[in-house]
């Protein structure tokens, strides 16, 4: 192995845990992803890496095998090449890194020189994850120290930090959630900010715009839009991020493009839409893989807005042959409509969102609220659109469902329309969509209601505009939609925000 005494690589991060269990607040990101009970097939590792003492920002190099650190013999690598052998894995994964933060699922064949981490990689009961680098002109080095994985991935059943850290080396470093170190680290004073990172997953079956994305028991359903024809289609297919794969599923009754989707308890509704604006309401289970109709939306519309608060879907924006500001909230539970306060800036396409805050509680409901009038609770934000003159706008707007009233708050950096959008860890993106007079752009927004500010992240990979989008858990995932020459996509991109890391080290 090619070694300098002029320079040193150093990776500083690997956790293992594949039942999520006591230390998981000490380690960021990693989990294990089962093809059946607990075998696991893929690892999302993260790490640091240091070029001459300094983060390293670009593309890498990265090498990867499992290896049994006392004969060094791999029972896994990334590409296969040392399986059962020894030495350093022959091809290698690309990877970005920014401000030395590297992030790969290894075992994901959706990478080009990975394979998939088969069960009997663990049949040895001592083993390392072992990292190689190369930065692309220094040459391949390996990254110090191995990753210990106790006894296997399965020791870690017993729940405890204590299992986790047994036989960790001094110096050794690892990413905690908060300053406060485990048993056996000290913080470093050093911060790291995760994230902000973006991966192209499986593409949608079908190629489509103007289609409405939900979330419901963890995946994520692609339904609607407008086909290769132009035509509105009832297309429904749903997609597992654990494991990267598509499956198709019951189509909406109503075929139809420009409508939105709330999830309540785990069921889908399938609100407005066009070609024409329509008030179909029309609810999907996953589990039964069926649609039922609902009551109707009273003002019938397309392009609009939905969000859910407190069990409650709210239907704002949109237009009938026109730009309105029609505010409507649905109850799942009886099936009922109720109107409220309309949204002081008529829209179409509204991105719409939901966020928490603390918030004052006004007259009879300050008597029922348990928080005494004064708590952190949901409201809504509804950014950009198309405005009155159908052009993109930059307003932002947030809605309190409490009291039924409506307050501006900081507009966007630039107008926006036909973005995607989500809201992870308490922070509003909106990401991509058409800029008045520029057209397609990949800008990432970033919105703090705390402070009311708006902060610019990383770009999308790929400009387009008219899409689904999601939130699911702590990312964003960016389906479909037009190019700049209005062909339909079925890419598939997924956006993992920033995060702050401490970095602990052990003693």
């Amino acid at each position: 192995m090619k070694t300098s005494s002029a320079r040193r690589f150093r990776s500083t991060f690997m956790r293992l845990s594949p039942f999520g269990l006591g230390f998981q607040a000490f380690f960021f990101l990693c989990v294990l992803s089962p093809t059946h009970a607990a075998v696991p097939t893929q690892m999302n590792h993260q790490g640091i890496v240091k070029v001459n003492g300094t983060l390293y920002s670009g593309t890498g190099q990265f090498r990867f095998a499992i290896v049994d650190p006392d004969s060094g013999q791999a029972s896994w690598s990334n590409d296969g090449s040392i399986n059962g052998g020894f030495g350093l894995p022959t091809g290698a994964v690309s990877l970005e890194v920014t401000d030395g933060l590297y992030s790969v699922r290894l075992g994901d064949t959706g990478l080009a020189n990975m394979t998939a981490i088969p069960p009997s990689a663990f049949e040895d009961p001592n083993l390392v994850l072992r990292v190689w680098f190369d930065d692309g002109a220094n040459g391949i080095e390996r990254l110090l120290p191995d990753h210990p994985m106790t006894s296997s991935p399965y020791a870690f059943r017993s729940a405890t930090s204590d299992s986790a850290l047994n036989g960790t080396p001094s110096g050794f470093s690892i990413l905690g959630e908060t300053d406060d170190p485990p048993e056996g680290f000290s913080y470093t004073g050093q911060l790291v900010e995760a994230g902000d990172l973006w991966r192209t997953r499986a593409s949608m079956p079908t190629p489509r715009f103007n289609l409405a994305v939900g979330v419901a028991n963890n995946r994520i359903y692609a339904l609607g839009g407008n086909d290769d024809t132009m035509a509105d289609v009832g297309t429904n297919e749903e997609y597992d991020p654990v494991t990267n794969t598509w499956e198709t599923k019951a189509p909406m009754p109503t075929p139809r493009s420009r409508f939105a989707i709330g999830t309540v308890r785990g069921k889908l509704y399938a609100i407005g839409g066009g070609p024409l604006p329509v008030n179909h309401n029309e609810e999907y289970n996953p589990v039964t893989d069926t649609w039922t109709p609902k009551a109707p939306m009273p003002t019938g519309r397309a392009a609009l807005g939905v969000a859910v608060v407190e069990d409650k879907i709210y239907a704002i924006g949109g237009g009938i042959g026109g730009v309105g500001g029609a505010n409507e909230e649905y109850d799942p539970m009886t099936d009922m409509w109720t109107p409220k306060a309309p949204m002081p800036t008529n829209r179409l396409g509204p991105m719409v969102g939901v966020m928490r805050k603390r918030g004052i509680v006004f007259g009879q409901e300050k008597e029922n609220d348990s928080k005494g009038g004064l708590g952190v609770r949901d409201f809504i934000l509804a950014v950009g659109g198309l405005d009155t003159g159908v052009f993109p706008t930059d307003v932002n707007e947030e809605y309190d469902p409490v009291n039924d009233t409506w307050f501006p708050r900081a507009s966007l950096p630039s107008d926006r329309n036909g973005s995607a959008f989500g809201v992870a860890n308490n922070r509003f993106y909106i990401i991509g969509g058409v800029e008045e007079n520029v057209g397609l752009v990949g800008t990432n927004f970033e919105f703090d209601i705390g402070s009311n500010t708006w902060l610019f992240r990383r770009e999308i990979p790929s400009r387009r505009s008219v899409t689904g989008s999601a939130s699911l858990g702590d990312k964003i995932y960016v389906l479909g939609g037009a190019d700049g020459d209005f062909n339909r996509l079925g890419t598939n991109e997924e956006y993992s925000p920033p995060k702050i890391l401490f970095v602990h080290e052990k003693d």
